[in-house]
């Protein structure tokens, strides 16, 4: 009742204790969301829409995270990093400026290591198990149009350092 939540939705939230991971009430700036072990309460009036453009290489503010962006030529002795935090992608498949902003339904991608398999990011959260939350709050670097990094998660295959590669973009998560 705090959160506004009337009767007939509490009658209702608890006679779905059952209910599928997924199912949702929702009240004002408040949700009530069932995860596969509990329900989770989310205030969104404190979330905001991200939409940044990066014009340059640089450090960056965003959404409560630092990025910074970086253009090299590739060493020869380069090792691409495996950390979640961090993207190296080849740089000449990617234009500024850059795009940071939160994922959209219907947008899709090419993750890395499924080829020329287009998957939308709804299907890529749902197997991988994403909360509510986890999905509101991921963000995606675009190169026009196009999905180069679910931030934090996985590049695009499109825009992977193959042997061809000659100059880096590292993306990096400093916070």
């Amino acid at each position: 009742k705090p959160y506004g939540f009337n009767k007939n939705q509490i009658r209702d939230i608890l006679n779905t204790h059952d209910a599928i991971p997924g199912k949702q009430f929702t009240t004002g700036n408040t949700r009530l969301v069932k995860d596969r072990h509990c329900w989770r309460l989310y205030d969104y009036s404190r979330t905001t829409p991200t939409h940044c453009l990066l014009a340059s290489a640089g450090q960056f503010d965003i959404a409560g995270r630092t990025l910074r962006v970086s253009v090299f030529p590739r060493p020869a002795d380069f090792k691409i990093p495996q950390a979640p935090d961090m993207a190296c992608l080849d740089a000449n498949k990617v234009e500024f400026p850059l795009l940071v902003r939160n994922w959209q339904a219907g947008d899709c991608f090419y993750p890395l290591g499924m080829g020329k398999s287009k998957k939308k990011l709804s299907d890529f959260f749902t197997d991988r198990k994403f909360t509510a939350r986890q999905k509101q709050e991921c963000l995606l670097l675009l190169s026009g149009e196009e999905i180069v990094w679910l931030i934090g998660h996985r590049i695009d295959d499109r825009f992977k350092i193959t042997p061809a590669t000659q100059n880096i973009l590292q993306v990096e998560i400093l916070s």
